[in-house]
C-alpha cells in the first residue's frame, strides 16, 4: 500500500447525528449551562448551540455584554410557545408552520436572526395570501423587510384589487397605503371606473374624517377614460349630500349633460405628460380585444358566398376566452373601430358596394349599440385612431375616389369636422397613435401599385413627416405598437401576393428592420398590442376577386 494515498470521506449523516446528539443532552439538561427566560417559562439551553445557531444569541454572549456571565437570560418581546418552537428548531433543524402562527414566528425569527425560519415564514405566508389579508400581509413584511413577501402580496393586491376593495383591511387604510395602491399602474382592473368605487367606498367609510382628502385621493384616477354616463349615474345616486355636490363641482367637465351644451368649435389642444396619462388605460389593465363586423367565406366557395357580418366578439385577454356582445346594426367591411372613454365606435365601412358614412356607439353599461353622429361623407378603406379621446379618420375611399382628407370627431362635442389632410391619398394602410403622433405605413395610393412608404402626422400642427420606407411593399397590412417600436404585420403584394413577413420600426432609431414571420401569411387582418404582446386576428390567405378566402 502507497504511503501517499489519501481518502477525504465525507459522512452525509454527521450533521443529523450531531443535531440529535445534541438535542438529547438538552432534553437531559446534560452540560446546560444557560436559562432563557421567556415569560413566565424558562428555558434550559446550551450557550454554544445558541450562539452558534443565532447572531442574537452570538453577539449576547459573546460581544462582553452582562449576560454572557449570567446563568439566566431575559428575551422579551416573544411568547414563550413561539420560543420553544425555535429552540425546537435550533436543535433539530425543524419547525411546524401553520396560519395561527406564522406571523409570530417570523417576528421572533427576524429578531433572533433565524434567517432561515424567516424565509420559511414568507414562503408560507406566500402561500396563504388571499384578498381579505393581502394589506395585512404587505403591513407586517414592509415592518420587518420581507422584500420577497412585500413584492408578491401587493402583486396580489393588484391582481385581485376588485375583491381586495370589498374588504375590511383595504377600508382601514391610511391615505398613504391607498394612493400607492391607486396610482399603480399594476392594477388589473376592468374599466378605471371600478377604481373610483373603490375610492369612493374608502371615503364613505369614514366620511367625517376622509371628506377633507377627497381632491387629493381623486388625483389618482384616469376620469377621461371613464364613461361619463357611468361616472355621473353614480355621482347623483351618493348617499352622502355633501360628497355628491363637492364631486359634481370637482367633476363637472365629465358631466353629460354639460357636454351635451358645449356646441363650441373644436380646437385641439396640447396636453401635458400627466394630462395624457389620464387619457390611458393602467399599464395592467384588464383589455378585452373585440372584433367588429367583416366578412366571412369558407375555402373554396364561390365570391357570392361572401357573408357580411354584424356580429361582434370581445376576448378576455386574460382568462384568453371569447364571449359575444351585442351586434353592430348593419353589416359592415372596411371600416374603422375606436375607443374612447370607455365607448366602442364602428365607423363607415361598406356593404355589397354600398358604402356608409354612418357611426354607431356601443354603451358598455347597457351593451346596446345606438347611432353617433355620421361621417361628413361615405368612407370605406380609412385609416382610424384615437389621440387623446378624439378620433381620426384618414384617407380611405370616397365613392369611386381615393381620399386624402382628414376627420376627427370629440365625443365631448358630439361632431364631425375636417382636420387637415394627408400628403397623398391613400387607402387600406396601417395606422397607429404613438405620444400623441400618428404613424401610417404601406396603403395604396390612387396612382396604382402597393406602398412602402411611411409618415408620421402631428394633429395638433397638421404636420406630416416622412419617415424611411419599409422593405416591402405592403397593403392591407395591420400595425401595432411595443414600446417604442412599431410593427407592421402582413398585408398584401402583387409580386409576393399574401405576406406573412413583419417588419419593425425602431422611433428612436429612425430606422426598419425585419424580424420574425407569422407562421401563416396573413392580409386584411385586425392587430392590436396589450400587455407586451402582439395580437394578430382574422384575416385572409388570399386576396383577388376570385379568391379571397378569410381564416
Amino acid at each position: 500500500m502507497s504511503s501517499t494515498e489519501v481518502l477525504h470521506y465525507s459522512s452525509k449523516i454527521h450533521g443529523a447525528k450531531l443535531l440529535s446528539g445534541l438535542n438529547s443532552l438538552l432534553q437531559d439538561k446534560t452540560f446546560n449551562d444557560v436559562d432563557v427566560c421567556v415569560g413566565k417559562e424558562t428555558f434550559s439551553a446550551h450557550r454554544l448551540v445558541l450562539a452558534a445557531c443565532s447572531s442574537y444569541f452570538c453577539g449576547m454572549f459573546t460581544g462582553g455584554l452582562s449576560e454572557a456571565s449570567k446563568s439566566a437570560v431575559d428575551i422579551h418581546g416573544v411568547e414563550p410557545e413561539i420560543f420553544k418552537s425555535l429552540l425546537d428548531f435550533v436543535y433539530t433543524g425543524c419547525v411546524d408552520i401553520n396560519a395561527s402562527n406564522a406571523q409570530s414566528l417570523l417576528s421572533a425569527a427576524d429578531m433572533l436572526q433565524l434567517d432561515e425560519v424567516v424565509t420559511a415564514c414568507c414562503t408560507f405566508l406566500e402561500s396563504q395570501l388571499h384578498p381579505s389579508n393581502c394589506l395585512g400581509f404587505t403591513r407586517f413584511a414592509k415592518a420587518y423587510n420581507c422584500h420577497q413577501l412585500v413584492a408578491l402580496s401587493m402583486s396580489f393586491t393588484h391582481t385581485h384589487f376588485n375583491q381586495v376593495a370589498k374588504e375590511e383591511e383595504f377600508l382601514e387604510l391610511n391615505q398613504d397605503e391607498l394612493l400607492e395602491i391607486t396610482q399603480s399602474e399594476m392594477l388589473k382592473v376592468e374599466t378605471e371606473f371600478d377604481v373610483f368605487v373603490a375610492t369612493l367606498d374608502w371615503i364613505l367609510h369614514d366620511p367625517s374624517n376622509r371628506r377633507k382628502l377627497l381632491v387629493k385621493v381623486l388625483e389618482s384616477i384616469r376620469f377621461p377614460i371613464i364613461n361619463s354616463k357611468q361616472l355621473f349615474s353614480y355621482v347623483h345616486n351618493c348617499k352622502d349630500l355633501s360628497l355628491r355636490v363637492a364631486l359634481g363641482k370637482l367633476l363637472a367637465d365629465y358631466n353629460p349633460e354639460r357636454q351635451a351644451r358645449n356646441t363650441a368649435a373644436f380646437k385641439p389642444q396640447p396636453k401635458s405628460v400627466s394630462q395624457s396619462l389620464h387619457y390611458k388605460p393602467r399599464r395592467c389593465a384588464i383589455k378585452n380585444l373585440v372584433v367588429v363586423g367583416g366578412y366571412s367565406r369558407l375555402r373554396g366557395q364561390r365570391w357570392n358566398d361572401t357573408v357580411y357580418l354584424e356580429s361582434v366578439d370581445k376576448c378576455d385577454s386574460f382568462n384568453q376566452t371569447w364571449t359575444r356582445l351585442s351586434s353592430i346594426s348593419i353589416p359592415r367591411n372596411g371600416h374603422g373601430v375606436a375607443a374612447v372613454n370607455g365607448t366602442l365606435y364602428t365607423i363607415g365601412g361598406e356593404c355589397e358596394s354600398l358604402m356608409y358614412d354612418s357611426v354607431e356607439m356601443l354603451d358598455p353599461v347597457e351593451n346596446k349599440w345606438i347611432d353617433a353622429p355620421s361621417l361628413l361623407r361615405p368612407r370605406s378603406g380609412h385609416g382610424t385612431c384615437v389621440v387623446d379621446g378624439v378620433i381620426y379618420v384618414l384617407g380611405g375611399w370616397l365613392g369611386i375616389e381615393m381620399a386624402r382628407s382628414i376627420e376627427c370627431f370629440d365625443p365631448a362635442l358630439g361632431e364631425w369636422c375636417e382636420s387637415g389632410g394627408m400628403s397623398a391619398c391613400r387607402s387600406n394602410f396601417g395606422i397607429v397613435e404613438v405620444d400623441g403622433l400618428i404613424y401610417i405605413a404601406g396603403g395604396q395610393s390612387d396612382q396604382g401599385p402597393e406602398l412602402k412608404s411611411a409618415e408620421c402626422f402631428n394633429p395638433f400642427t397638421k404636420e406630416w413627416n416622412s419617415l424611411p420606407n419599409m422593405r416591402t411593399r405592403r397593403v392591407h397590412c395591420g400595425m401595432g405598437v411595443i414600446g417604442d417600436c412599431i410593427y407592421v404585420v402582413g398585408g398584401y403584394s402583387e409580386r409576393l401576393d399574401v405576406l406573412q413577413s413583419v417588419e419593425r420600426y425602431s422611433i428612436t432609431e429612425n430606422k426598419w428592420k425585419r424580424v420574425e414571420s407569422m407562421p401563416t401569411p396573413r392580409a386584411r387582418t385586425a392587430v392590436t398590442t396589450l400587455h407586451g404582446h402582439l395580437y394578430v386576428m382574422g384575416g385572409t390567405l388570399q386576396v383577388g376577386i376570385t379568391r379571397l378566402h378569410p381564416l
